[in-house]
């Protein structure tokens, strides 16, 4: 009968570390997925900002050299990333090989103006900052016109600002939710020993002796989850990698490491400090209410 006792008890608690560790692993996969989700929103939001492409029509007396010089003076200022000069031969040639037809010869001159396409910083790309660049570009006596997207440019910041409350929110409630998930399912873990402990606890052994091998434990189940979830965090990553490689250029390792140590940490300080709480409880209460 003892024996069966035994056993019975046994796989209880086997069964608890099972669930504490899936149950933590699952919470720090979300949680990974959900940090890949930031990392790449601020990223993707950059790389958008800064192919705002702001387009210089130059003026017909203006000569490739003066166009070119000018150039190089944009690409000197702090708020230019790129530029592109276009001369009209060039945009002729782009514009018969897209048509299929030597426009030209029909015409008999070339009527597309030589342009300057500039891409700026991703700081620089708020429609005010916009504006005043746009106003002092149209003062310069080579520039003929300037082109560009004004309502894309105030979309886009409208629409990055509300994504990144969003995210900001959904990260805060999940984070919220995980602790409360991971805290229960450790309670669950201690409440299967809580005779254990009171036993413990009344034969005279210290609360730090009765702690310690809890503690561990789930340090144990903290570290094998974290693994486990950082793991499939890095598969799932792959195979979105695979399918989308023009992904892997918006991210960095740094941020990845960055994001794999604060999911470890969490899980770590979680199941610890829940373990903690837990075992606490256990020796606090009273004898009757353990039943």
């Amino acid at each position: 009968m003892a024996k069966q006792e035994e056993k019975y008890t046994r796989r209880r608690l086997r069964s608890a570390y099972i669930t504490t560790i899936v149950s933590i692993t699952l919470v720090l996969l979300l949680m990974g997925v959900l940090g890949v989700l930031v990392i790449h929103a601020g990223a993707i939001a950059t790389y958008v900002r800064e192919n705002i492409m702001i387009t210089l029509v130059m003026e017909d007396e203006a000569s490739s050299g003066q166009v070119m010089a000018f150039q190089k003076q944009l690409d000197a200022t702090p708020f230019v990333r790129a530029t592109r000069f276009v001369s009209k031969e060039q945009a002729a040639s782009d514009l018969q090989e897209e048509l299929g037809e030597e426009f030209l010869a029909f015409l008999g001159y070339n009527p597309i103006p030589t342009t300057l396409d500039l891409f700026l910083k991703a700081g620089y790309t708020h429609p005010d900052s916009l504006n005043i660049m746009v106003a002092h570009l149209q003062n310069d006596p080579l520039v003929a016109e300037v082109k560009y997207q004004k309502s894309l440019a105030g979309k886009i910041q409208d629409n990055i600002g509300k994504i990144s409350l969003v995210l900001l929110g959904f990260s805060a409630l999940l984070l919220l939710v995980s602790i409360i998930l991971i805290h229960n399912t450790i309670r669950l873990s201690v409440y299967a020993r809580r005779f254990l402990i009171r036993t413990m606890y009344l034969i005279g052994a210290t609360r730090r002796f009765i702690l310690w091998p809890f503690v561990r434990t789930s340090i144990i189940q903290g570290l094998v989850a974290a693994m486990l979830g950082i793991g499939l965090t890095g598969i799932a990553l792959i195979r979105v990698y695979a399918r989308f490689p023009e992904l892997y250029a918006t991210g960095s390792e740094n941020t990845f490491l960055l994001l794999g140590a604060f999911l470890l940490l969490i899980s770590l300080i979680i199941s610890s400090f829940s373990t903690l709480l837990a075992v606490n409880k256990y020796l606090r209460i009273k004898k009757e209410k353990l039943y």
